[in-house]
C-alpha cells in the first residue's frame, strides 16, 4: 500500500464523516468514483466504514465494534420479483406527482412486487421530503432486502423506526373498523372493549374512546365508568364528559349550566359569567395547581348542534372557537371539535372549518357521506364559494375517500388478541361511493365551467382531490362549453366595465382549460398504472 493509497483511504473515510468542505479526490478512476458519492448518501457511510477499517488494518490494529453500528446485511435467500420495466419507466414521470406515485406503489405492493434499489432510492428521497410517513406507508412494502437495509441508513429515514410506523398504520385501521362496528352494533362493540380495556395500550384506549364518542349509546355507560378510572388524564376527562351527551338528568343539568354561563350582550358580543359546574364533570382528584375551565368542560359535554341551539344559532360556534378565557391560558376550540365527534349539522360545522378533520375521525362513513353530499349541493348553488364551506367540503371528502383509497393497499396482519371480532368488518360499499363521486365530479365541473367564478382555483382544488379517487377506467368528461360572451355592439364603443368583464371571462376560461388539461394528464397516468398493474382477481372464498 503506497502513500497515495493511504491518502485516498483517508479522503474516503472523510466522505462519510466530515462536516467541513471536502478536498477534491485524486484524478484517478477510484477518485472519480468517490467524487460521484454524496456525503449524505448511504453509500458514503459504507465507504467511510470500509476506509476506516483499511486504515486501521494498515496500522496493525482493527477498530473496536461500535455498539450502535448498523446491522450487517443478511439476505433472506428469497428472490425478489421486481415490477415490470414498463412500470419502472413511469417513476421519473411521477416524481413530480407524489399522490400518483403513492398510488403506483400501492398497486406494486398489492401484487407482491418490489422496486430495484436503484429505482427506489430517488422515490425514497421524494417521499421523505414530503414530511409524510413513508416507512409505514407506501414505499417500505415495495423495498427488497437491500433497499430496506439501505433505507435504515438514509438520512431521511434513519430516525424512523419501521415497526413503530407500521404499528401506527395498524392502529388507524383498527380505529376506523371500531368506528363502523360501534355504529352498527354498539352493544357488542362496547362489551368487547369492556373486556379488553385493561389490556389495551395507551394509544389504543384513546382511539377506542374517540371511536365510541362518534355513535354514543346508553350501552357505553359501563365502559365510560371504567375509563373514568384510567391512568391517562385525557382519557379520564373525556370519559367524564361523554355521559352528558346522552339524554338524562346529567344532560339537563349541563345544558342549564351552559345557558347560565354564556350570554350575548345587546351588541352581540360574547359574555362568559360564572355558574355552578355539575359535579360529575369535575376531576375527583385534580392535580395540585390545576384550574379547570368551566366553559370548556360544559362545551365538551354538549353536542355541537345543541351548543348552537342553546346559545343563539350556528354563528355562536365561530365566536366560541375564537374565545379565550380572561387569563388567555385556554380556548374552547378543542372542546368544540370534541362536541362535533358525535355528529353535527352543516351550519354548525362551518364554524369549525379551519380545523375540522380531528372531529371527523369518529364519524361513521354513512354520516360523512350524508354531510358531504349536503355540502356539495350547497356549494353548487354558489357562484362565489364560501371559504368555510369549501374547507368543510374538503374535510368531509378527505374523511370519505381515506378508507376508499386504501382499497388497493395490502392489509397488514392484525395484531393477535386485539379487536379480533372487528378485523373482518365489511367496509362501506366502495362502488356506490365511487359512482356518486363520478357524478359529483361532473356536476362540479359543469358548475365551474358555466358559472366561471372569480376564484376558480377553489373549485379546481376540490376537482383535483376528486380526480384522484375516480375510476381510471372511465374517461373524464369533456370540459363543458363556456357561457356566451357578452355581445358587443360594433356601432358603439363598449364601456370599460364591459371590456373588463370580457377579459375576465377569457382569462377564467383559459385558466380552467390549462388546469383541466393537467387533470386529464394525471387521469391518463392513473389509467396507465391500472393497465400495467390490474387489480388482483379475488380468490374464491375471500372476504368482500
Amino acid at each position: 500500500m503506497t502513500a497515495s493509497d493511504l491518502e485516498l483511504l483517508a479522503a474516503t473515510a472523510r466522505r462519510g464523516t466530515a462536516r467541513s468542505t471536502l478536498p477534491e479526490p485524486s484524478a484517478t478512476a477510484l477518485g472519480a468514483a468517490l467524487a460521484a458519492v454524496s456525503r449524505d448518501a448511504p453509500e458514503a457511510a459504507l465507504l467511510a466504514r470500509a476506509a476506516l477499517v483499511g486504515l486501521h488494518a494498515r496500522a496493525g490494529r482493527l477498530p473496536a465494534r461500535a455498539t450502535d453500528a448498523a446491522p450487517i446485511f443478511q439476505p433472506t435467500g428469497e428472490v425478489a420479483q421486481y415490477a415490470p420495466a414498463d412500470v419502472l419507466a413511469l417513476l421519473p414521470t411521477l416524481m413530480s406527482a407524489p399522490p400518483i406515485m403513492q398510488e403506483l406503489l400501492q398497486h406494486v405492493a398489492a401484487r407482491g412486487l418490489t422496486l430495484p434499489v436503484t429505482d427506489a432510492r430517488p422515490v425514497l428521497e421524494l417521499l421523505g421530503s414530503q414530511g409524510g410517513d413513508p416507512l409505514g406507508g407506501t414505499l417500505w412494502p415495495v423495498l427488497d432486502d437491500v433497499g430496506r437495509w439501505l433505507a435504515r441508513l438514509h438520512p431521511v429515514w434513519k430516525r424512523q423506526e419501521p415497526a413503530q410506523a407500521t404499528e401506527s398504520v395498524q392502529l388507524e385501521r383498527l380505529r376506523r373498523e371500531l368506528v363502523e362496528a360501534h355504529a352498527a352494533d354498539p352493544h357488542a362493540a362496547s362489551a368487547d372493549l369492556l373486556t379488553r380495556w385493561n389490556a389495551l395500550k395507551a394509544d389504543e384506549r384513546r382511539a377506542a374512546l374517540n371511536a365510541v364518542a362518534g355513535s354514543l349509546h346508553p350501552a357505553d355507560l359501563p365502559l365510560l365508568a371504567l375509563a373514568q378510572q384510567d391512568r391517562l388524564d385525557d382519557v379520564r376527562r373525556l370519559a367524564r364528559l361523554l355521559p352528558a351527551h346522552l339524554p338524562g338528568p346529567l344532560a339537563d343539568e349541563v345544558r342549564a349550566a351552559l345557558q347560565a354561563l354564556v350570554k350575548l350582550d345587546k351588541k352581540g358580543r360574547l359574555k362568559v359569567g360564572v355558574t355552578e359546574l355539575p359535579a360529575a364533570l369535575r376531576d375527583p382528584a385534580p392535580k395540585k395547581g390545576t384550574v379547570e375551565d368551566e366553559l370548556a368542560l360544559l362545551i365538551g359535554a354538549t353536542p355541537l348542534d345543541e351548543v348552537a341551539a342553546l346559545l343563539g344559532g350556528p354563528d355562536i360556534i365561530r365566536r366560541l372557537s375564537e374565545y379565550r378565557n380572561p387569563g388567555g391560558t385556554h380556548s374552547t376550540y378543542h372542546e368544540l371539535r370534541q362536541a362535533a365527534t358525535g355528529g353535527a349539522g352543516l351550519d354548525a360545522l362551518l364554524g369549525l372549518a379551519p380545523s375540522l378533520g380531528t372531529a371527523l375521525t369518529a364519524w361513521p362513513q354513512a354520516r360523512v357521506r350524508e354531510r358531504l353530499w349536503e355540502a356539495i349541493e350547497r356549494l353548487l348553488t354558489q357562484k362565489q364559494p364560501e371559504t368555510d364551506l369549501l374547507a368543510v367540503t374538503s374535510a368531509l371528502l378527505g374523511a370519505l375517500i381515506g378508507p376508499l383509497a386504501e382499497a388497493a393497499a395490502p392489509l397488514e396482519p392484525v395484531k393477535p388478541g386485539l379487536f379480533q371480532r372487528l378485523k373482518n368488518l365489511a367496509r362501506p360499499s366502495a362502488p356506490d361511493d365511487l359512482t356518486r363521486l363520478h357524478r359529483l365530479f361532473e356536476s362540479l365541473l359543469k358548475h365551474v365551467a358555466t358559472e366561471l367564478p372569480d376564484q376558480p382555483h377553489f373549485h379546481l382544488n376540490l376537482l383535483s382531490t376528486l380526480a384522484l379517487q375516480l375510476d381510471p377506467a372511465r374517461p373524464l368528461p369533456d370540459l363543458p362549453a363556456p357561457p356566451p360572451a357578452p355581445t358587443l355592439d360594433p356601432l358603439k364603443k363598449p364601456s370599460k366595465e364591459t371590456l373588463q368583464n370580457v377579459q375576465r371571462q377569457e382569462w377564467q376560461r383559459s385558466y380552467l382549460e390549462r388546469q383541466y388539461a393537467e387533470l386529464t394528464q394525471i387521469h391518463a397516468l392513473r389509467r396507465r398504472i391500472h393497465t400495467l398493474l390490474p387489480d388482483p382477481v379475488p380468490t374464491e372464498g375471500a372476504n368482500s
